[in-house]
């Protein structure tokens, strides 16, 4: 054994002896200088209280300024109801930080429009509850999935394009059916029938746009239309059978007041989550 170690034996040994001895010199009770435990058998709220004493502290709130500073990059969490949607069905689950985005030509809807499009509701089978489209537009991309951080340079990209193509005129003129991919929808259209061509070299270069992030182009046989009802569900079959009245009264229409049934490419309009963006086409 080391000479420490035999120090350090000595040095308890000691420190024992002298420890035994004080307890001896000192008569009278021993008094324990340590605070006893209280009693919870009798009192039995030893547990509430600590409990309550958790219960007290809250959680306090994010600074007011750290939620404006995030507010635009960080989208509240979506929880989606039919009802909330006239019946539609997402084609992809919400999540945080995917945006569902599409670029579309806006459209305003003459009174010429708008009457035929109530023609149309009230004509076809009322089982099907038809529902006119309050946002009249024409699709030039799919519906795709963004992230966040692509929206800026997609915005931009989008902007280059308008500041490059002039403004065009397309005109109105058939009536189709159409479902959406997922066939959970089914909608009217009305198709165009002319500027289709300046409406596919504009498809061409958004859809180089989308391909620099591996997002779907739109749809090869490409049938650009004005969706002014849908419902529920896949009704092809049952809404064709009113296509041959429909036509003619859509042709009626259109002889009546023509003017009203062209409409003018003045602007690309690209929506994506809850943000809008409008880019003028060129004069």
């Amino acid at each position: 054994m080391s000479l420490s170690t035999n120090n350090a034996l000595n040095l308890l040994s000691a420190y024992d002896s002298s420890s035994d001895g004080s307890e001896e010199e000192i008569p009278g009770p021993k008094v324990s200088v340590k605070r006893p435990l209280p009693n919870c058998a009798e009192s039995g709220n030893c547990f509430q209280n600590k409990k309550l004493a958790t219960n007290d502290i809250r959680r306090l709130p994010p600074p007011t300024a750290l939620l404006e500073l995030f507010k635009d990059d960080i989208p509240d969490q979506v929880k989606d109801s039919e009802a909330d949607h006239s019946g539609r069905v997402r084609s992809f689950p919400h999540e945080r930080g995917n945006w569902a985005s599409y670029v579309y030509i806006s459209v305003d809807a003459s009174s010429s429009i708008e009457s035929f499009i109530d023609l149309v509701c009230t004509t076809c089978d009322p089982s099907l509850n038809l529902q006119r489209s309050n946002d009249l537009h024409i699709s030039v991309t799919k519906t795709v999935i963004l992230k966040h951080h692509w929206i800026d340079s997609i915005s931009s990209s989008i902007q280059d394009i308008a500041c490059s193509v002039k403004r065009f005129p397309i005109c109105l003129g058939d009536i189709r059916v159409y479902t959406n991919e997922e066939q959970t929808r089914t909608f009217i259209g009305i198709v165009v029938t002319a500027g289709k061509e300046n409406l596919t070299k504009l498809v061409a270069r958004l859809d180089q746009v989308l391909s620099d992030f591996r997002l779907p182009p739109f749809y090869e046989e490409a049938s650009f239309h004005l969706s002014i009802a849908s419902c529920v569900g896949n009704h092809i079959n049952s809404l064709k059978s009113h296509l041959p009245k429909l036509q003619t009264s859509l042709e009626m229409f259109i002889h009546g007041h023509p003017l009203e049934w062209g409409i003018n490419v003045e602007a690309l309009h690209f929506r994506t989550g809850n943000k809008y963006f409008s880019f003028k086409l060129m004069y």
